[in-house]
């Protein structure tokens, strides 16, 4: 017998329950975060593209190429470095500019752009692959596109998921995650008490500490690469771009703090409210604190539970049976 189509309603319940419920949103979200990482970079790179129009250029020849080491604890990074020499047009005297974090064949003829009051004051460019403009040398240009490619990935990837999973949902047969009404059962709760005690003790506290300290990381890091760019752009422009996405990198720690303590809030509400709705804790005179005591029994419980555990930080009569002596003075 075939069976009968589902409505939109029902699929949408199924998509909620299994967690697909705000998969377009996370999707949205990304694209828009890679369009703007993008549109940055792009920005950037246009930029520099336009700043080549009111110079003059040569072609100029390298005559030195160089590699220094930098020692990161146990890691040791390689940048290789050039020198290109150049003479201006109408001058009989020549001029070197220096290129870093990159690499070219001794004697390779390079574009340089000067000014031409300034002749000195010149730098090597190369032939953008994205525009196909001459842009300089030894910038990051391709860290925002690398970024936006993962960025694209990770949406592809969550959308074909949602898509997968809206087809399950209309087939009926989307495994969904339904609460558990009483003690969660375990096949060993042995093995389940072995967990629990290897398992490292969780706290949003903690998570929140760490998420601080994140944020106050990437905020200096990326200022201190915003301004050594903006002091000195001709050397160390290269960072500008790096620094302005480690500054927004940076702006998601305060919003995960943001988020997850709302989310915390809200669920110890509802739990509050689930036992003051409940008619079996009507044996408590005072429940309203006898729920608030039973949420931070139950909160660090959890705290201890692994990532997949069947327990869930809601609110089940089992918690009462489990915590009543804790709640004796309630009554």
């Amino acid at each position: 017998m075939e069976q009968p189509k589902r409505t939109k309603e029902q699929i949408k319940a199924d998509l909620k329950a299994a967690g697909y419920g705000n998969q377009g949103a996370w999707v949205v979200g990304i694209l828009l975060i890679a369009a703007l990482v993008f549109g940055i970079g792009f920005y950037f790179r246009y930029k520099d593209i336009r700043k080549g129009d009111s110079l003059e250029y040569v072609k100029g020849t390298v005559i030195k190429s160089y590699t220094t080491s930098t020692k990161i604890g146990r890691r040791t990074n390689n940048d290789h470095h050039i020198v290109v020499r150049y003479r201006p047009k109408g001058s009989d005297k020549d001029y070197t500019a220096s290129v870093d974090d990159t690499w070219n064949f001794l004697g390779k003829e390079l574009r340089v752009y000067y000014k031409k009051d300034i002749p000195e004051d010149g730098y090597v460019a190369r032939v953008d692959w994205l525009t196909g403009k001459y842009i300089p040398d030894g910038k990051n240009y391709d860290v925002p596109v690398a970024i936006t490619g993962i960025l694209l990935l990770c949406a592809l990837y969550l959308f074909i998921d949602s898509v997968r999973a809206k087809s399950r949902a209309k087939k009926g047969t989307l495994k969904i995650k339904k609460p558990v009404p009483g003690e969660p059962v375990y096949a060993d709760p042995n093995l389940h008490e072995m967990a629990r005690m290897a398992n490292h003790k969780r706290s949003w506290a903690g998570a929140w500490f760490g998420f601080g300290m994140l944020y106050a990381l990437f905020m200096a890091m990326g200022i201190s690469w915003v301004v050594i760019s903006l002091k000195n752009p001709a050397k160390d422009g290269s960072f500008l771009i790096p620094g302005i996405i480690v500054l927004l990198i940076a702006q998601g720690c305060p919003l995960t703090i943001f988020l997850t303590a709302r989310r915390l809030s809200v669920r110890k509400r509802n739990f509050i409210k689930a036992f003051m709705a409940d008619e079996f804790t009507a044996v408590y005179t005072d429940r309203k604190n006898a729920a608030k005591k039973l949420w931070k029994y139950v909160k660090r419980f959890m705290e201890s539970e692994p990532i997949e555990s069947k327990y869930r930080l809601e609110y089940q009569r089992y918690w009462v049976e489990k915590y009543k002596d804790h709640l004796e003075r309630f009554r």
